[in-house]
């Protein structure tokens, strides 16, 4: 059985999130990388970026692929962006208190889409 990914959520946009946020992109697939941390969203698009001009200058990928990234990687701060995502990453430090806000979050974004719909 084939399962072709279209859209993916990484949560967290530390190290880990925001290096596979750029790999499902870089793969063609639109990806939302969300943060609780506006600063934290803020410098994983600025990583992201740097990434880029190292590859570009390295030759590893060209413009088109560039922007075929950018295209497919949006950044962040609200979970009601991920309502889409047949996937969903978890990429967060085990920090028992950032668990709880991230559930916390989630739930009240759940509630608020779920009110949209029904009402």
């Amino acid at each position: 059985m084939n399962f072709k990914v279209n859209d993916a959520a990484i949560i967290g946009a530390g190290f880990m999130g925001y290096s596979i946020a750029f790999l499902c992109a870089q793969n063609g697939i639109r990806t939302v990388n969300v943060d609780v941390s506006q600063e934290q969203i803020n410098t994983a698009k600025t990583k992201t970026n740097n990434l880029l001009i190292k590859l570009l200058d390295k030759e590893k990928i060209n413009i088109e692929d560039s922007k075929n990234i950018k295209k497919n990687l949006v950044y962040s701060t609200d979970y009601i962006d991920i309502k889409d995502s047949q996937v969903v990453i978890e990429a967060v430090p085990e920090i028992h208190s950032l668990l709880i806000n991230i559930q916390i979050q989630k739930f009240s974004d759940m509630l608020m889409l779920l009110k949209k719909v029904w009402l």
